[in-house]
């Protein structure tokens, strides 16, 4: 019985260390996929001389001009990563999941391999066409509660302005315009590569979580990487002034304990804690604010 005791103890004290090693080497993996994204990234602005879109398309209901075809930015990325056999069997001219004009859905339903997913997060989700990397386009300070209210006295982030302003966009921007296009050069962004988010997580979609629980499954299909929606809007707050792991519904959440992975503009990829003052990971989303970053890595 002692012997069994001492042997139940040691256990005890390696299970930490070994679940800390295997967390350790997920999250790794997780670097080295935002890693190749962000490679990919650079050489389509190697190509192209600019960013690539977040999302191209838009929506008609409102009564607008036709729109654009709709992708998002992983499908301009496929040539890039390894993917171009995919990107090739895609025809552009119609939306991702087109039936009628072209077989695009079903080329969309296609599984790319773990640089799209982190593996900290949930297993089994790849049938979903998932990608746990994505942009995020700007932040949002319309007015709101709960999990909604961020910008103004009292909360998180101090206002720094029209809502249109360069002062609250990010790097990848969604190309929307019918006849023109909105993309953003290297030379524009202002606070520097190194000091600019570029891609961020958003994992375990399309289970639902919010605070590291578990709570039900999300709607829609703009969890899918070829989804001209995958893109987030940075809106939500929880515990004070915490502006991730609140929330995984088109928010920046993972399942590193403490924090994320975060790709900067300069290919870079630094995992950043929770506790991250509100305003300085605007600071690092926005890529024209004119601040000065000190953000502690």
């Amino acid at each position: 019985m002692v012997v069994i005791a001492i042997i139940g103890i040691l256990i005890a004290l390696l299970l930490p260390a070994v679940q800390a090693a295997r967390e350790s080497a997920r999250r790794t993996q997780c670097v080295n996929n935002l890693k190749n994204l962000s490679l990919a990234v650079h050489n389509f602005v190697s190509a192209h001389g600019e960013f690539p879109p977040a999302s191209t398309g838009m929506n008609q209901t409102s009564g607008g001009p036709a729109s654009k075809p709709r992708h998002s930015l992983i499908t301009y990325l496929l040539p890039y990563f390894e993917q171009g056999n995919v990107y090739e069997a895609l025809d552009l001219r119609y939306h991702w999941n087109d039936t009628a004009n072209s077989d695009n859905e079903r080329h969309a339903k296609q599984n790319l391999g773990g640089v799209l997913i982190c593996p900290s997060a949930p297993g089994g989700r790849e049938q979903d066409h998932v990608s746990d990397y994505l942009p995020c386009t700007h932040v949002d300070r319309s007015t709101g509660s709960g999990l909604g209210a961020i910008i103004g006295p009292g909360l998180p982030i101090s206002d720094r302005g029209p809502q249109d302003s360069l002062r609250w966009l990010g790097v990848l921007q969604r190309d929307t315009t019918v006849g023109t296009h909105m993309r953003v050069r290297p030379a524009q962004v202002e606070d520097g590569l190194s000091n600019t988010f570029l891609l961020f997580e958003d994992a375990g979609r399309p289970f639902r979580y919010e605070l590291g629980k578990d709570s039900g499954t999300l709607t829609g299909t703009d969890y899918r990487w070829a989804n001209w929606q995958l893109y987030i809007v940075l809106h939500k707050s929880c515990n004070g002034s915490q502006l991730m792991n609140c929330s995984n519904s088109s928010e920046i959440y993972s399942f590193h304990p403490g924090g994320c992975n975060f790709a900067h503009a300069d290919g870079s990829v630094r995992f950043h804690t929770e506790d991250i003052p509100a305003d300085t990971l605007v600071s690092l989303l926005t890529m024209a604010g004119g601040e000065v970053v000190d953000d502690g890595n």
